[in-house]
């Protein structure tokens, strides 16, 4: 049975149409009572501790509007700078360091319509990072530019098109 108008296909669809009556109708009481919820944000599980678990990734993306590969470099020095922060503090505290660096990139193809494509590019990780556990800030301009550099790089090899999104993630 149909229950959503055609070209509603989506999470938002089924809290916009659909009243818990119906879903229960269709699907039973727990199924409807938990679809319900997840389409509007609920969750009532409760968090699980995770203390002592550690995130085998630092991850940091943004979006925003179509952007050459000039103006980029800001938004990749924004997040360079935040992933730095975060392996620095991270090998620290664990005493551990990325190996490679993920670049994830989205970008819209001209002349067509619909959803982002989506890439990635893998490189090294900058092994200059690991020499030096105190940090000045003239090191931290440094060594962040040179992150920069390379993630530029990478990315202008890659991509002709004007990026949408961009992430980077240190594993």
């Amino acid at each position: 049975e149909k229950l959503l108008p055609v070209g509603e296909d989506r999470m938002s669809s089924i809290a916009k149409f659909l009243s818990l009556d119906e879903l229960n109708r269709v699907l039973g009481y727990q199924n409807a009572k938990m679809v319900f919820n997840a389409c509007r944000g609920i969750d009532n599980e409760p968090v699980k501790e995770t203390r002592g678990a550690l995130s085998k990734s630092i991850t940091a993306f943004k979006s925003f509007g179509p952007t050459n590969l000039q103006e980029l470099r800001k938004w990749i020095t924004l997040l360079a700078t935040d992933i730095f922060d975060r392996v620095t503090a991270d090998s620290k505290r664990n005493n551990r360091f990325p190996k490679n660096c993920n670049i994830q990139y989205y970008y819209r193809q001209e002349g067509v319509k619909g959803d982002r494509i989506g890439c990635s590019i893998r490189i090294p990780f900058p092994p200059l990072w690991l020499d030096n556990k105190n940090i000045t800030n003239d090191d931290r301009t440094q060594k962040v530019s040179v992150f920069v550099d390379k993630v530029q790089e990478a990315v202008r090899s890659k991509c002709k098109e004007q990026i949408v999104r961009l992430g980077l993630s240190a594993i």
